[in-house]
């Protein structure tokens, strides 16, 4: 049996319906793209996994938040390095804060995932 905080899960599962979201919207305007589709098929694999309440479900979102962390992390260093090397034509603010806004998510997401999903078997 799977039990769920109900406000981690809701943040979590609001999270997940905005980015597959904006995956469709990005998937259709870069038709040529690849990436929206694999953060498509990831997130809805992320969502399944929490509505039907599989056994591995905290490997599932651990392993997306980490992911999370990783490209927010990628994201935001890529962006310092652009300014410590004067390239402030490369920088762009808004790609910092999304790149903020990714990290912050998935160290949250990663820090509450044992408190908040109990797995017993």
């Amino acid at each position: 049996m799977i039990t769920y905080k109900s406000k981690y899960i809701n943040f979590v599962f609001i999270l997940l319906v905005f980015i597959f979201l904006l995956n469709i919207i990005g998937f259709y305007l870069y038709n040529d793209s690849l990436k929206y589709l694999l953060q498509f098929l990831i997130s809805g694999f992320v969502m399944f996994a929490i509505l039907k309440k599989y056994r591995w479900v905290k490997t599932v979102v651990k392993i997306w938040a980490f992911i999370l962390i990783t490209g927010g992390g990628l994201i935001v260093l890529s962006q310092i390095l652009y300014l410590l090397a004067n390239a402030n034509e490369k920088m762009s603010i808004p790609y910092v804060l999304f790149g903020g806004v990714q990290l912050i998510c998935g160290v949250i997401i990663f820090l509450y995932c044992d408190d908040s999903i109990n797995v017993e078997t």
